[in-house]
């Protein structure tokens, strides 16, 4: 009997087909993809990196040449505002696939500058916007034109500050202001019209390109394009809200026009998109969630499409790369092996793992589930239930991210997979055995950690050895210091103080027998209490009431005792500056009931009810290695122990440029990266670390804000607050 082989026609996306309104018609860009028998849609856009020459830390253009070579202006700064001493022009015959330093005669004059901005016309002549921080700047910018041969020009515009910049085949520029407004600018300097005013956050402009007399603004929910000849109108295309969210801080270059199909391509952290002009379709090409867009240390600064293929340039942990993207008839629109993932919050590193874990594992397809958010429509804790009751059903995921979930419960009633043979001396410790059961069988491996740190004078690193001694000593010195401008603690808000000290004081309440050690309780809250009464109190607020780590604070006199959890190498040196600058002071590990915690962060498991478990324990084997570890993503240190070593050693800070802290007399000061001396001493205190903050699960920090928040208001008693809050714990534990 002969075989079926049925045909099914769709258009070339990944992700899914928009309809605009305004342009009607059709894409054009539609192709047969063949269904086995089997039912398996194939053919996709398939990725793959590309290296760029050199030490290359920002590219300022990307252009395709008249003979079909590419181009990319670049240099080793560190940002656009950053100069540099060593602007190269690198070619490329085979499309990114090697290049050579072209870097014409006259490109030495841009040694010293940060380009702010730059293009390509259509004779491949090179224009930058410069900028030369030792210099005094006045109303004007000055523009210099590279042609092919090395001559060098200028012009200057009546401009202070350029972001953006588009040579259009006329000769003229095309330039974005800060304050919002694209203008027009004849090759003379000479002005000639302004457009697309910014008159409300929801008109931010994304991206602008020009070609032949059309310029073609992505501005707001729209695509509007103008005559560049009158400057009128001439047509505007609404883009739905799943494309435009999230797109305020995209790159200006990021809107490409095509003309060897006449389609406009842009790129954000959801994928590449594509709508022909005049066509009524918009398309998704390359699908985010397959590819390393999604990736949150990755920032995409431009797009090119050339004939069958795109190629986007990004910033990839301090560095620049080409991410080449190429239609594959065999390889799975949809990949056959799938790995769902789980957690209640979203987290980078996992998306970061995602991305590059499919790249190395193109046979797998990831779902990521993100259990809840702030502006959720459930809450928290039906989100738990909702987790539970299909896992009890068999239906939950193969991989859960226990932060915030009750992890014991979960070890106890067998739902976790043993994965202690993926522990190993790569790995911190105490951190990868923070989840070890006596019989050796580990369930859960954090892959992050966070270090919750005290910075105060060195008098009160002396006195404090415990959640008492920081009460008492804090409202002690507070005494001396009336003005209310100055904190006992970071933060006085009773709630957001609550939520800090909770999970490194919380173990301490419970009993090996279950109980509550009520005493225990009882001190915590009235401590928190008192410490809240000495500030202002507001509405709790996630968003407006975080704890600034910087250690600038502190410096200013501002706050006595500065608590706060280190997540990532840059918080290290705002700490030791502050030291620095006051000569009076230390850094230690929050002091709770005399030990040094450390928070587990992005807490991994596979389920036992996983259909591919070994597919589970790779992907965790993957995220705890060095390929995922050694992104700073700002959500915790790694576990990885060589990674950690690389967060924590000179090599990491080189290239960076300088930040800014503030003084305690109100001005701003350029403060150096870390020294060896002062790395040392972190790396001492990382290892004082021994034990692991409480990790029992939102619900039991829902119980005790529930009746705190009533204790703190003065509607309730604290020995009945404290009372109710042992009664529902015990209720919940039994459970």
């Amino acid at each position: 009997m002969q075989k079926k082989k049925h045909v099914k026609f769709v258009c070339l996306t990944l992700g899914f087909i928009l309809l605009f309104s305004g342009c009607a018609g059709n894409s054009g860009d539609s192709v047969l993809i063949e269904e086995q028998e089997q039912g398996v849609a194939m053919g996709r856009y398939v990725e793959r990196e590309l290296a760029l020459p050199g030490d290359i830390r920002t590219v300022r253009a990307f252009h395709k040449n008249q003979d079909g070579t590419l181009a990319v202006l670049a240099s080793d700064a560190f940002d656009a505002f950053t100069a540099s001493d060593q602007w190269k022009m690198y070619q490329s015959t085979d499309m990114g696939e090697s290049w050579a330093d072209k870097t014409p005669a006259g490109a030495s004059q841009l040694n010293g500058l940060a380009v702010l901005a730059a293009d390509f016309d259509s004779k491949d002549d090179l224009y930058m916007v410069c900028y030369d921080e030792e210099q005094e700047q006045d109303a004007q910018t000055e523009i210099i034109q590279i042609k092919n041969n090395g001559d060098v020009s200028s012009v200057l515009i009546p401009e202070p500050m350029i972001t953006g910049l588009r040579v259009a085949e006329s000769g003229d520029f095309f330039i974005c202001t800060l304050d919002g407004f694209i203008e027009q600018y004849s090759a003379d300097g000479a002005y000639k019209r302004s457009y697309t005013p910014v008159t409300s956050p929801d008109m931010q402009i994304h991206s602008f390109v020009t070609w032949g007399d059309t310029l073609a603004v992505f501005q707001g929910s729209r695509l509007i394009c103008y005559d560049t000849q009158t400057g009128e109108q001439t047509d505007a295309v609404e883009v739905p809200d799943s494309v435009t969210e999230d797109m305020i801080f995209l790159p200006l270059n990021t809107l490409q026009y095509s003309p060897e199909n006449n389609s406009y391509y842009f790129c954000k952290a959801s994928g590449i998109y594509r709508f022909t002009v005049g066509g009524g379709l918009m398309e998704q090409p390359v699908n985010g969630n397959m590819s390393a867009f999604s990736m949150p240390s990755m920032s995409c600064e431009g797009l090119l499409a050339v004939d069958d293929f795109y190629l986007a340039y990004y910033k990839d942990n301090d560095r620049c790369a080409l991410l080449k993207y190429v239609w594959d008839n065999n390889a799975p629109t949809v990949p056959d092996k799938e790995l769902s993932i789980y957690s209640l919050y979203d987290h980078k590193t996992i998306r970061q793992a995602n991305s590059l874990f499919q790249r190395s594992h193109p046979d797998t397809y990831i779902t990521y589930e993100v259990g809840f958010e702030e502006d959720s429509a459930i809450t928290l804790n039906d989100a738990i239930r909702n987790l539970n009751t299909r896992i009890l059903a068999g239906q939950g995921p193969d991989l859960i991210v226990m932060d915030d979930l009750p992890i014991q419960s979960f070890m106890d009633k067998g739902i976790l997979r043993d994965l202690s043979d993926l522990v190993g001396d790569h790995l911190m410790e105490p951190m990868a055995h923070t989840y070890q059961l006596e019989d050796g069988s580990v369930y859960a491996i954090p892959a992050r950690f966070g270090i919750p740190v005290l910075l105060a004078e060195k008098d009160a690193i002396a006195s404090i050895h415990d959640f008492s001694d920081m009460v008492n000593w804090g409202l002690q010195k507070k005494a001396e210091y009336p003005d209310p401008s100055v904190r006992c603690t970071t933060i006085t808000q009773s709630e957001a103080l609550l939520r800090e000290l909770f999970p490194l004081c919380a173990s301490t309440w419970f009993a090996p027998d279950g109980s509550i050690d009520k005493d225990k309780l009882s001190e915590f809250l009235e401590g928190i209490d008192k410490i809240a009464k000495t500030g202002e109190q507001k509405e709790y607020n996630p968003v407006s009431t975080p704890f600034p780590v910087t250690g600038s604070w502190w410096v200013q006199g501002r706050v006595l005792l500065q608590l706060g959890t280190l997540l990532n190498p840059d918080d290290i040196k705002g700490q030791y500056w502050a030291i620095d600058e006051r000569k009076d002071g230390g850094l230690v590990p929050t002091p709770m009931q005399g030990q040094n915690v450390y928070i587990p962060q992005t807490i991994l498991s596979v389920a036992n009810t996983a259909e591919n478990p070994q597919l589970g324990m790779d992907y965790i084997s993957f995220v705890l290695s060095e390929t995922v570890q050694n992104y700073n993503l700002a959500d915790g240190f790694p576990v990885n122990f060589a990674a950690l070593q690389y967060m924590t050693s000179l090599s990491f800070w080189e290239g960076r440029p300088p930040t800014m802290e503030n003084k305690a007399d109100g001005t701003s000061v350029i403060t150096p990266w870390p020294s060896e001396a002062t790395l040392t001493e972190f790396r001492a205190l990382v290892s004082s670390l021994d034990t692991p903050a409480y990790t029992g699960g939102a619900a039991v920090r829902g119980i005790v804000l529930e009746q705190a928040n009533a204790y703190f208001a003065g509607s309730m008693e604290l020995r009945q607050t404290v009372d109710e809050i042992a009664k529902k714990l015990e209720l919940y534990l039994k459970e």
